[in-house]
């Protein structure tokens, strides 16, 4: 299919669906990083949206003609794509921000490296656990799921179709606030270990003042935490696991309420 040779009409039907595809392509992880060339973002959004168009039903939906309501059509197809790349985007901030505790605890507050994805200084552990959690993203083939997502939201929720009804926003405040759940639960158990190994500390500087434990708690910190880190990396990646599968229903529940509407 060549969009330039399309009629006039399909040309907008086309530009709609690009829009809608590179909102989404734009958020996604590591498809959206802003690392990533963007002159391959705009072919990959091109050529998905050239292979999506065909299966988009197009009959008797029309275009608005009028500038105003031609906007606010397009700031619909925007905002569904928006959506489905937060909600994934949601994972790996509630992952940073468990990388940013765990790092806390352990005496790496300071310990700073820079995110090409975010083009933002990260902790050494929420870089971390960052990495972790992309290879897992990608192993687990979440991509394809996002991917597919994408294609089943035209079917959803047609084109011009998307509205922003109140259950939505209790979605998005019910999702954001479970980016905090997350990052207890991936960094329970080393803050839990830390915890113990500071009371151990405060019971041993007590009994025994002549040793100075401040030097020597700071390398018995770090190692305690590395070890449980690593003991603990198999519940991790279930947690991974669980977080990345429940990303799948909450886009369809999303794509439901748009199709419901108000």
């Amino acid at each position: 299919m060549n969009p330039i040779d399309l009629p006039f009409e399909q040309f907008q039907y086309f530009v709609l669906i690009l829009i809608r595809v590179t909102a989404t392509l734009m958020t996604l992880p590591v498809i959206g990083s802003r690392n990533a060339p963007l002159m391959v973002k705009v072919g990959f959004a091109l050529l998905t949206s050239i292979l999506v168009f065909p299966r988009v039903q197009t009959a008797s939906i029309p275009v608005p003609q009028e500038n105003v309501a031609l906007v606010l059509a397009i700031l619909r197809e925007i905002g569904i794509g928006l959506l489905i790349g937060y909600f994934a985007r949601l994972i790996f901030a509630g992952v940073q921000v468990a990388g940013q505790l765990i790092g806390y605890q352990m005496g790496f507050a300071i310990v700073s490296v820079f995110d090409p994805q975010s083009s933002s200084q990260l902790s050494i552990m929420a870089y971390f656990e960052n990495l972790l959690a992309l290879l897992l993203f990608l192993s687990l083939n979440i991509h394809h799921v996002l991917l597919r997502g994408l294609v089943e939201s035209f079917q959803m929720i047609p084109l011009l179709g998307g509205h922003y009804p109140q259950a939505v926003m209790h979605q998005l405040v019910r999702n954001t606030g479970e980016l905090f759940v997350l990052a207890v639960k991936i960094g329970a158990p080393v803050m839990a270990a830390l915890l113990f190994t500071n009371v151990a500390m405060g019971v041993i500087a007590r009994t025994v003042p002549q040793m100075n434990i401040f030097i020597v708690s700071f390398p018995f910190q770090i190692g305690c935490g590395l070890i449980v880190l690593g003991l603990s990396l198999p519940l991790t990646v279930k947690i991974f696991e669980h977080s990345f599968i429940a990303l799948e229903q909450d886009i369809r529940n999303l794509f439901r309420m748009i199709q419901m509407g108000a």
